[in-house]
């Protein structure tokens, strides 16, 4: 899947230009899959979306007083995703894979105020889990490990490398039971280490 649009900035229903609206959006998609005949599937996925144009001074702000001229805003975002399950699995063996990589870039500057200097910031994420279903004969039971570990760098001028980092951890069970026709029972118990 790819697409692209662009265009002017928008007008209001008064007829104002809104500085800093106008679409430059560039994104493309990536998807494979594949089942075999005993139910093991893989799947794997790929996106990259970038944006590189004038924007509002503060992207994610609407301030008051005199507006700021739109400063250039120039974003990239890739991610990758691969899974494995079995989806015929039964018994005590249905295991399930989840990976997943992200990096988020993103680079501003001032053309009309070259003065304000250039800043620019990443930020990747690894994250994940592996869990498997037990099927009994109640019910199933899901137990698992999940975690992420995410870092982000900021710079401009007058700093570099300013930094931080996270990363989690977290062990999980799930229960979804049927002792009766007439009841149900869904409980759980999870628990997480967290640094940062």
């Amino acid at each position: 899947y790819g697409k692209r649009a662009s265009g002017d900035d928008y007008e209001t229903g008064g007829g104002l230009e809104v500085p800093g609206s106008a679409a430059d959006l560039t994104t493309g998609l990536l998807k494979l899959a594949y089942e075999g005949e005993d139910g093991h599937r893989f799947e794997f996925s790929a996106q990259r979306m970038a944006d590189d144009a004038l924007r509002p001074f503060r992207a994610n702000f609407i301030g008051t007083g005199a507006p700021m001229a739109p400063r250039r805003y120039d974003t990239t975002r890739d991610t990758l995703a691969f899974s494995y399950e079995n989806t015929k699995a039964t018994g005590l063996w249905d295991p399930k894979v989840v990976i997943g990589m992200s990096e988020v870039k993103i680079g501003v500057d001032q053309p009309t105020f070259p003065a304000l200097g250039i800043s620019w910031g990443e930020s990747g994420t690894l994250s994940g889990k592996v869990e498997n279903r037990f099927h009994l004969a109640m019910g199933t039971v899901t137990a698992g490990i999940d975690f992420y570990d995410r870092e982000s760098t900021y710079s401009d001028d007058t700093n570099t490398g300013i930094s931080e980092s996270s990363q989690n951890v977290g062990i999980y069970a799930q229960a979804r039971l049927d002792p009766t026709e007439a009841l149900s029972l869904s409980f759980g118990l999870r628990w997480d280490r967290q640094d940062f």
